[in-house]
């Protein structure tokens, strides 16, 4: 414990993709939660299924997406990454389970029990798993379950990074926030 909180302070020092991912984050969920459903009085939780359900955003980001060919190979990279070895979920107990509530796109907050691959990000239009999977990183990365000097979970916070900036920016564009 000791070492991994010696990691993480020195690599406050430096620029690298874990700063970068929870300054992005920080703006993230500021504008969903504070910003743009805070007349909803949702929780976190709650305004990350309201984002899921929002079309217009979820349009804008996905346009982005296939245009933009950095951003696409980024995403098909990362979906190869998950295929090939899932998140998992050990933030309640000591016992490690694969994350299931990626495929919820309802405003019941449960855990989904749908049999299957459903941790995976399917398709580079998989709007829902794509913000699941930003919000299981910081989850992970907030509750001490990423490693500061792990190439994996290095690996992830850069795609987190990554695919995240665009949507923040559309975020800042769309409400002229400057």
């Amino acid at each position: 414990m000791i070492e991994q909180i010696k990691n993480r302070h020195y690599k406050a020092w430096e620029e690298d993709f874990f700063s970068k991912f929870m300054f992005e984050y920080l703006a993230f969920i500021a504008y969903v939660h504070r910003y743009k459903y805070a007349l909803e009085n949702f929780n976190d939780r709650g305004s990350i299924q309201r984002l899921k359900q929002d079309e217009n955003m979820k349009n804008n980001y996905l346009k982005i997406v296939s245009e933009d060919s950095i951003l696409a190979n980024e995403w098909c990279v990362l979906i190869e990454e998950l295929n090939r070895k899932p998140l998992w979920d050990n933030s309640k107990s000591n016992e490690i389970t694969e994350i299931k509530r990626w495929w919820i796109i309802n405003d019941e907050i449960q855990q989904s029990e749908r049999i299957g691959d459903i941790w995976k990000i399917t398709w580079l239009q998989d709007w829902w798993n794509m913000v699941e999977f930003w919000y299981s990183i910081r989850n992970n990365l907030f509750h001490w379950w990423k490693d500061a000097n792990n190439e994996r979970d290095k690996l992830l916070i850069k795609w987190a990074y990554k695919t995240l900036r665009p949507l923040v920016e559309i975020f800042i564009n769309s409400e002229n926030i400057y």
